[in-house]
């Protein structure tokens, strides 16, 4: 009962102008009678809130605390809610960082499926509320991804959940007409425009001391719930901000958990594994996810940043491939320091893989994300050894005697490692073109 009266009390208070008589007025309007204490009540809301709060449920919570309605409970006053009143959904003020940043104003469910070129029941299906396309009893051709569990480099296996075309062109316009307006981190390296894994790797050329990290099952740690709180932040108003995170977002089905493959991962590893699946998540595959990821991850960034010039040191990010590196400085507390990485990265929703966890003096090889940095940023010679000898003999013996994994494209394959090659060695990626326009692909 105090929960229904707190509730229709903060939505009286919040459907009209933010004074104090506007809300004794207001408030003896939802009561149906003139009670003790409703004055007093305005005049705390007001210092508490200034301006009126965005969520329904944050003033509520504020009434259900309030001395008045235990001084009600004392004499036995039990009011109703005799009116209720229903405010109309609205555009907020950008909070924080975000407060400078213009995105489109979307003040209502029926305008989103405007924006999104939706009819309403359109924008249910597809938003799915409810998550009944995530049941198991689902037939797979009404559910809007195709899952696919793909071998990890290390050990285990990640889940592809590729969403289907329509659904896929909804996301993309939202990360391109809503979400590309919000900057990342400057230690965000992965998704961003203009970086790379080149400027991810940069800072950490030459150093002493490289310490690289990884994050576990990282798209699959960023919950729907913060996914809305990106959205909430940026002015949205709940019901809206609720409907992006569902497009945005997805819980996968049973099904698809178990018959995650059982070879390389412990019973832990894929416990834990399906039970972020199962909540609603950023999922891997969908045009969103990258740049939700960098956004969610901005607090984290900047707390590791800070931590990184406490102790003399670099930090990039590049997905869920955290990089430091330092001079004797930070070698001296290199391995002090891990755990309290840990302690942050936990803080902020997330879990170190800790058996990737590497401390790379000068002496030996340092490597990140597949380039060798110990003097400059360099494809390994035995990677690009092995390129040359592929292209070498697909042009002898033509494209499919070199295909032994079956990539379908093939061509597309070998052009791709070229232009990663190259991106860190222009001269190697010039010989290696070279190879490839001799190769006679089937027309």
């Amino acid at each position: 009962m105090q929960r229904v009266l707190s509730y229709g009390l903060a939505l009286a208070l919040l459907d009209g102008a933010w004074d104090r008589a506007s809300l004794q007025l207001r408030a003896r309007r939802a009561l149906g009678r003139r009670l003790p204490g409703v004055r007093d009540l305005c005049v705390r809301v007001l210092a508490a809130f200034p301006e009126p709060p965005d969520e329904v449920s944050e003033l509520s919570g504020f009434i259900a605390q309030d001395a008045l309605l235990a001084a009600w409970r004392a004499r036995d006053v039990v009011p109703r809610i005799r009116k209720w009143f229903f405010p109309p959904p609205h555009m907020a003020a950008a909070r924080g960082r975000l407060a400078a940043i213009r995105v489109p104003w979307i003040e209502s469910e029926g305008a989103l499926a405007t924006y999104l070129d939706l009819s309403p029941p359109e924008l249910s299906w597809f938003a799915d509320v409810q998550r009944m396309h995530a049941t198991a009893g689902c037939d797979a051709r009404l559910r809007h991804y195709h899952y696919r569990w793909l071998k990890k480099r290390s050990a285990g296996y990640r889940l592809l959940e590729s969403p289907k075309p329509r659904l896929a062109a909804l996301q993309r316009a939202i990360a391109s007409g809503i979400l590309a307006r919000l900057p990342a981190s400057a230690a965000a390296h992965g998704f961003v425009p203009q970086r790379s894994v080149q400027s991810f790797v940069a800072p950490h050329v030459g150093q002493r001391v490289v310490l690289r990290l990884d994050l576990e099952d990282f798209f699959a740690s960023i919950t729907g719930y913060r996914v809305r709180a990106i959205f909430r932040s940026l002015g949205y108003p709940g019901a809206v901000a609720h409907l992006l995170a569902c497009l945005c977002c997805v819980p996968t089905p049973d099904d698809i958990i178990k018959a995650q493959p059982l070879e390389g991962s412990s019973p832990a590893a894929r416990f834990a594994c399906g039970l972020r699946l199962r909540t609603a998540h950023l999922p891997q595959g969908a045009p969103s996810s990258p740049v939700l990821s960098n956004l969610v991850a901005h607090r984290l960034d900047r707390r590791l940043a800070g931590l990184a010039r406490a102790v003399d040191a670099r930090y990039t990010r590049y997905a869920d491939d955290l990089a430091f590196s330092g001079g004797r400085a930070f070698e001296a507390v290199v391995s002090r320091i891990i755990p309290r990485i840990g302690a942050i990265v936990l803080e902020e929703g997330f879990v170190l893989r800790y058996r990737k966890t590497r401390v790379m003096r000068s002496g030996a090889r340092q490597m990140l994300t597949g380039l060798v940095l110990n003097q400059k940023a360099n494809v390994p010679r035995r990677d690009y050894d092995g390129l040359r000898a592929i292209l070498h003999n697909a042009a002898r013996f033509g494209p499919q005697s070199q295909n032994r994994a079956q990539h379908a494209d093939f061509r597309a394959h070998l052009a791709g490692r070229i232009a990663w090659m190259a991106a860190s060695n222009p001269r190697r990626g010039q010989r290696l073109r070279e190879l490839f326009t001799r190769i006679a692909w089937d027309v």
